[in-house]
């Protein structure tokens, strides 16, 4: 950093694109482009472009692991740039991705939200998650009668589905769905759907 604070350690790649890149490096040499810090409000957002612009090379192709960072985006490039883009509840952050000369997104339905939101160039691409190999299951009890659920319940985690393919299952195996993860605005309608299904006494909030 130049000026102002940044977080030690962390590393916006470790979170979910951390597999995937490790994936791309072994075919395709890669660098990473490190900026100066400045604090990154609207205002400065024009520094980390004029960044960009000075840092990369002709020949290269950018990309961009997160639409958080969709401010990153030129109207005139050095080199084309792809943008992945996880979650589109911040609006701000899908503004410039018309600037991109491709988008990829995680899920279905996040291809579907964005491209109910903005016009791009291009079809945005689903890649899917990747799996880092040196992750590994815990070395913990397993029970036969439980099925663990952890995350959000935004509808690309398909948590209807998860209910449906539980009721099915429950027909012929006492099974009891546990889930992790914070009340949203959708609870009430997971709950009525899971009152529909029958299975409203199967699933542990």
């Amino acid at each position: 950093p130049v000026f102002g604070r940044s977080v030690h350690g962390f590393d916006i790649r470790a979170k979910w694109f951390t597999a995937i890149y490790d994936e791309i490096r072994k075919q395709i040499p890669t660098e990473l482009i490190r900026l100066f810090y400045v604090p990154a409000g609207p205002r400065m957002r024009w520094v980390y472009r004029a960044q960009m612009r000075f840092l990369e090379r002709r020949g290269w192709v950018t990309h961009i692991t997160t639409n958080m960072h969709s401010f990153l985006l030129r109207l005139r490039a050095r080199c084309p740039t792809v943008i992945t883009c996880y979650d589109v509840g911040l609006r701000w952050t899908t503004e410039r991705l018309p600037l991109a000369d491709r988008v990829l997104v995680s899920a279905r339905q996040i291809k579907e939200e964005l491209e109910s939101l903005v016009r791009l160039p291009h079809e945005p691409e689903v890649v899917y998650l990747a799996v880092p190999p040196s992750y590994t299951t815990a070395d913990l009890e397993r029970k036969a009668d439980q099925i663990l659920f952890v995350g959000t319940e935004q509808a690309r985690k398909n948590v209807d589905g998860l209910f449906r393919i539980l009721a099915t299952v429950a027909r012929e195996v006492p099974v009891t769905l546990v889930k992790v993860g914070s009340p949203s605005p959708e609870r009430s309608r997971l709950q009525a759907l899971a009152r529909d299904l029958g299975i409203q006494d199967r699933v542990q909030w």
